[in-house]
């Protein structure tokens, strides 16, 4: 086989998962309309890693209720310089933030499949209300 047929074959491959990813992003986009007309709030999104068939392209979060948000500085605060005991803290706050999917058994899949997830949801909550207390002049 020659090094063009190959090329040839991994850019089909490319072009079906980029047409696959677009349309999950689309039922994904769907689903978190829905979610934020019930909720009556605007969600933020935020792009996995990689599509993997059956699973979301794009997740959703939002703000955590202010007890969450409480308990995070809490545990933040206890932690002190243990990395672990942080790194816990921001997935727990990642984790309470996720939206969507809302689905228990889709997330659950979800963290297998990108482990890193809740904490990239409560790292990006972070820096979302991070953002607030400076819009607002509290920073």
């Amino acid at each position: 086989m020659s090094r063009e047929e190959i090329e040839h074959r991994r850019a089909l491959r490319a072009a079906e998962a980029v047409k696959a990813r677009d349309e999950q992003e689309e039922k994904d986009l769907e689903a978190i309309d829905k979610i934020e007309q019930e909720l009556g709030i605007v969600l933020k999104t935020m792009k996995v890693g990689s599509h993997k068939p059956g699973l979301p392209a794009l997740i959703a979060y939002k703000a955590p209720a202010p007890e969450y948000y409480k308990r995070f500085s809490q545990q933040v605060r206890a932690a002190g310089d243990n990395k672990q005991a942080r790194g816990a803290a921001t997935d727990m706050l990642g984790a309470v933030c996720l939206a969507y999917p809302a689905d228990e058994s889709v997330q659950k899949a979800l963290k297998e499949a990108f482990p890193g997830v809740v904490t990239s949801i409560g790292i990006a909550v972070m820096t979302m209300l991070e953002a607030q207390k400076e819009e607002e002049g509290k920073g």
